[in-house]
């Protein structure tokens, strides 16, 4: 989901192969982006059916708008519920829309097992749809629940998978071979190069970016609605330490557990709906489960998907308190479908223990200038 707007043309048609002339405004973008006219103004950035997201990045000085400088230095991203209308005269406007989605359950009633058999029913359903569309599937085990719970799913159902491993310190191929590089090119390497979640090889590939958000995880998003369910986070963070569950040491270890609430266009601290919402709005888990396809390389998410959210969000309060330090539901689904899984994955969650590999100095020429081309 590749685009560049601007005034000026990079003609860089290996990176670009279309173009569109709107007015004055040029747009060079790849297959995978949708040109969009509303009473003869091209539409940026407005998802309403459940389209394929994408980073809508802008530099006003510039003029220029485009999906992959989201990361540099000057630039920033369009906030969620707003899009960009372009006039054929050169001028634009920022303008808001409003979300269709629905939630599909926003109770707190529901019962661990409850969600874990909703969402491992859905996660079936698209493995399977990934195999007959994609054929065998790669998918690379860190030790990790999110990997563990792809493979037990994969396993009982008998989805033909290669297995992976040890690939989080693998150097990024696109870190030696730089010039031939696109701009989606270099968003993988540095995600790659910093998280270690988009594996270096494999052609289709099961990813799990954004499972933690999806079981409110991250305590900026569970800190908010614990006193609407009757708890205090502080103190169940501790007794949540004191049995060292999964998720728990690491919040603290990198400060993740002191994290506040940030975002001022919603005030989650109104009521258990509005601190929902602020989190469903954080997380913008409304992508489409197939991410990328990029060299061939297809980037498949089966947790990029608003339900999981909403669903684990409907938790009772203990269940939901338990999922967020321990990730149950995902334990829960793993016991469900291939329960040896389990006795193979970290016991906490862990991070490599090597450094990155040394990002090469153009690479940071590029971040500090904001040009790519």
């Amino acid at each position: 989901m590749l685009f560049r707007i601007s005034k000026t043309n990079s003609n860089n048609r290996e990176v670009f192969p279309l173009e569109y002339i709107h007015g004055e405004w040029i747009v060079e973008y790849n297959e995978n982006f949708p040109i969009e006219i509303e009473d003869d103004n091209l539409i940026v950035g407005r998802f309403l059916n459940g389209e394929l997201n994408y980073y809508k990045s802008f530099d006003l000085e510039k003029q220029e708008f485009n999906s992959y400088c989201k990361m540099l230095k000057g630039w920033e991203e369009l906030e969620n519920q707003k899009y960009f209308s372009f006039s054929k005269d050169g001028s634009f406007e920022i303008k808001d829309y409003i979300d269709p989605y629905i939630p599909p359950y926003t109770d707190n009633d529901l019962s661990t097992q409850d969600v874990a058999e909703i969402i491992h029913k859905d996660i079936v359903k698209t493995l399977h749809s990934y195999v007959e569309e994609y054929g065998e599937l790669d998918l690379f085990l860190s030790g990790g629940l999110d990997t563990g719970l792809l493979h037990a799913v994969a396993l009982s159902e008998k989805i033909p998978l290669r297995l992976h491993s040890q690939y989080k310190d693998a150097v990024y191929p696109l870190l030696q071979d730089w010039e031939h590089a696109t701009p989606q090119h270099k968003f993988m390497a540095e995600y790659h190069q910093w998280y270690r979640q988009i594996p270096a090889i494999g052609k289709n590939i099961l990813i799990g970016i954004g499972a933690d958000g999806c079981a409110v995880s991250p305590a900026h998003a569970a800190r908010s609605m614990y006193p609407f369910l009757g708890m205090d986070y502080d103190h169940e963070l501790k007794k949540a330490l004191d049995k060292n569950y999964y998720q728990t040491q690491q919040k603290v270890n990198k400060g993740y557990s002191n994290k506040k609430t940030y975002d001022t266009l919603i005030n989650a601290q109104e009521s258990l709906i509005n601190a929902k919402w602020y989190w469903d709005q954080v997380h913008r888990l409304n992508g489409g489960q197939h991410c990328w396809s990029v060299d061939k390389r297809q980037l498949l998410n089966v947790f990029m998907n608003r339900d999981y959210v909403w669903w684990q969000m409907a938790l009772k309060p203990k269940d939901f308190n338990l999922n967020h330090h321990d990730k149950i539901v995902y334990k829960t689904i793993i016991k469900m479908t291939t329960p040896g899984i389990l006795d193979q994955c970290h016991k906490n969650k862990q991070t490599s223990s090597k450094k990155p590999v040394r990002i090469p100095k153009r690479w940071i020429k590029e971040q500090k200038s904001g040009e790519f081309f």
